[in-house]
């Protein structure tokens, strides 16, 4: 679950890394469609889905800023209960 005293070590942690990822993904974010958009990570694109029906799951993705993607819908599943899912897909 994504709050602000775990955010804040989640981007503690990626700061003190040499490496700077490419993409970062996260389950399990407990995140709703008022608060999703306030953990963002500088130099990162922040794409979530939430559940819009009840608490829990969801499914962030934290992209480098220098890569351009788009998001085809047709790809995702989420099937509450069972499976949430979200894809990506990279323009060279």
């Amino acid at each position: 679950m994504i709050h602000g005293s775990r955010f804040d070590d989640i981007k503690a942690y990626l700061n003190s890394l040499e490496y700077k990822f490419s993409i970062i993904g996260l389950c399990e974010t407990w995140l709703n469609l008022h608060n999703m958009n306030e953990f963002p990570l500088t130099g990162y694109h922040n794409i979530c889905k939430v559940r819009t029906n009840k608490q829990g799951g969801g499914v962030c993705l934290y992209v480098n800023n220098s890569f351009c993607f788009r998001e085809p819908t047709d790809l995702a599943i989420n099937r509450d209960d069972v499976v949430e899912s979200y894809f990506i897909e990279f323009n060279n």
